[in-house]
């Protein structure tokens, strides 16, 4: 992705025009927000929801934290209301996908359609689930109700322009929000009405950890170097300080994203894992560790962050403005998200062993607030107008 991102800014430069296409996809004339505007002004109840129509993105990794919600929101709905599920999308989904969802989401109801079919379809309801996809569903109205299912403040993803207040001007589409985060909750309650769930966490990772016999401390480092709002500078940058001061009493494993490590001269105590598909895998890794470091400079908590949690794992992550609401300081290890606060946190929690046990004992009962079940009754009451 980073070679991606590199390429576009490179053609960018040499063929300005083509920075205009994006505003050229997602323009709008006034009968589409009339028409839309039909069915958003409606005040329609539920009482039975037979089809949903999720307008999604391309999935890249159908074990990414939106993409789960997504999935579990959908399963709800077919195991106990028997909804039909139908995802459009512009882009290819794998077979591979398609066997994992129909494998881990047993259950579930669900068929994909490409883009240009969606005008061959109904559903009671429609949910658009990123704001690329927000454009979709303004111009889809074969349906009852439209919904926004909002998991980050997506204008942070981009610096302050046109681009940013193009996501910004999906929020005023009149669809109603559902929403993961106070922040969000605050921002998207402006424009339209919306309500705020907790996420659940992911049980089949729960592990107990294991007392290393060797004395060495294991660390998981969340790190993902194409996605700027992990800040993945700052903890590669500080961990492998720390790797070369501790040298064998500590190792690294890095996670989320494939990177070369020398690419960046890591020592023999760091170890690159990638972006892991196979959830055993996961679960040996967390089983290892007792400290996990997990940014995101964006408004939420990350499904990463709870999972750490919940796997009994001492979190140290940075204050963004959402998790802070969330858990206190005898519950996590808030940093600055600077590389200097992160080397002494790290050296800190190695050197007394006592702030990591103290914090996973503090942090599991706060975790007992995040039930998938709970979240999933809300919403799904919240979409019927329960």
């Amino acid at each position: 992705m980073l070679l991606k991102s590199l390429l576009s800014s490179i053609a960018n430069h040499f063929f300005p025009r083509r920075q205009l296409k994006i505003f050229e996809k997602y323009h709008l004339c006034k009968e589409d927000y009339d028409r839309s505007k039909l069915v958003t002004d409606r005040d329609v109840q539920l009482s039975k929801v037979n089809s949903i129509i999720w307008f999604i993105p391309e999935i890249t990794n159908v074990y990414a934290g939106g993409i789960v919600t997504i999935l579990k929101i959908s399963q709800y709905f077919s195991i106990n209301y028997g909804t039909k599920n139908i995802f459009v999308t512009d882009g290819l989904f794998s077979e591979s996908n398609k066997k994992i969802i129909s494998e881990k989401y047993a259950g579930i109801l669900y068929d994909f359609i490409l883009l240009k079919d969606s005008n061959k379809i109904f559903g009671d309801v429609a949910i658009c689930t990123f704001w690329t996809t927000a454009f979709n569903l303004l111009k889809f109205n074969n349906c009852k109700k439209k919904f926004y299912l909002v998991q980050d403040d997506e204008r942070c993803f981009y610096p302050h322009g046109s681009v940013r207040e193009l996501v910004e001007s999906t929020y005023r589409f009149g669809f109603y929000g559902l929403v993961n985060s106070n922040n969000i909750f605050e921002t998207y309650n402006k424009f339209q009405k919306c309500m705020r769930f907790l996420p659940g966490i992911d049980d089949s990772l729960i592990t107990e950890n294991k007392i290393r016999k060797d004395g060495t401390t294991h660390i998981v480092v969340y790190s993902r170097p194409s996605h700027v709002r992990n800040c993945f500078e700052i903890v590669l940058l500080a961990s492998r300080k720390i790797a070369e001061i501790y040298k064998d009493s500590v190792v690294f494993h890095y996670v989320g994203e494939s990177f070369n490590s020398r690419d960046y001269n890591l020592p023999s105590n760091c170890i690159v894992h990638g972006n892991i598909s196979s959830q055993s895998k996961v679960k040996e890794i967390y089983s290892l560790c007792d400290i996990g470091i997990s940014f995101i400079s964006t408004p939420t908590v990350s499904y990463h962050q709870l999972d750490l949690l919940k796997s009994k794992i001492c979190l140290i992550c940075n204050k963004n403005g959402e998790i802070e609401n969330l858990f206190n300081n005898d519950e996590v290890v808030f940093c600055d998200a600077t590389v200097s606060d992160l080397i002494y946190k790290l050296s800190e929690v190695l050197e007394n062993k006592d702030i990591i046990y103290n914090t996973i004992d503090n942090s599991l009962n706060k975790l007992n607030e995040f039930s998938w079940d709970k979240c999933l009754y809300d919403i799904s009451q919240y979409i019927r107008n329960k």
